[in-house]
């Protein structure tokens, strides 16, 4: 009718982490355990996602069930999130940051190495089909508190950036392609995993999680 005005509404993207509960949102790759997360609402809100080796090989995430993931809302989109990465007594093969999921998927990751912290950028091609990770680019990291963002453009092209704090974002290894889940689209979010079972474990902890244009 003439003189209504339409209001533009989108599903819940953008996440503060200063609610107790996580929003709607988020779906997490396998059934959840109470283990896996921890969510402090106050000064402003955080996540803390505990490093679990859980059907995680350290080949490929595929069969990971603790990512923490949403539907890529846009084709062309950027996804921010400030983060801290704390290794369990600098354990090597811990890891934690950006993941992209698909059939094919990325990742862009602080991860405690032999030669100590560690940023890295991996791909693997036909995850679904035992396809194994494969290291596009790695640097030593000093600051294990950064911010991380990929950018989305046109569907599925892919690039990953980061930015410590006073710098320009940087873009950081190489663009990919990203596919379709096996009968969903593909997702965007946070991982942290490790590549062997300890009694205790390090963790990634995110402010945020912002989608932008």
């Amino acid at each position: 009718p003439k003189g209504l005005k339409s209001v533009v509404c989108t599903p819940q993207e953008s996440d503060e982490f200063d609610q107790v509960a996580l929003g709607l949102q988020w779906q997490w790759h396998g059934n959840v355990q109470p283990e896996w997360y921890y969510i402090d609402p106050r000064d402003g809100g955080r996540i803390r996602l505990f490093a679990d080796d859980w059907h995680a090989p350290a080949q490929s995430l595929w069969d990971a069930t603790n990512l923490l993931m949403q539907k890529i809302p846009a084709p062309d989109m950027k996804a921010t999130s400030l983060v801290r990465f704390v290794p369990r007594d600098k354990t090597i093969g811990e890891r934690g940051g950006l993941v992209v999921m698909g059939m094919d998927y990325g990742v862009l990751s602080l991860e405690q190495t032999a030669e100590g912290l560690m940023l890295t950028q991996r791909i693997c091609k036909k995850a679904g089909r035992g396809g194994k990770e494969e290291l596009i680019a790695s640097q030593p990291m000093s600051n294990n508190k950064i911010y991380m963002r990929v950018a989305i453009k046109k569907g599925n092209q892919c690039q990953f950036y980061y930015r410590e704090d006073g710098k320009k974002y940087q873009a950081f290894g190489k663009p990919f392609e990203i596919r379709e889940g096996k009968w969903i689209g593909a997702k965007v979010g946070l991982y942290c995993s490790r590549a062997k079972s300890t009694n205790d474990s390090g963790w990634l902890e995110a402010e945020n999680f912002i989608i932008s244009k």
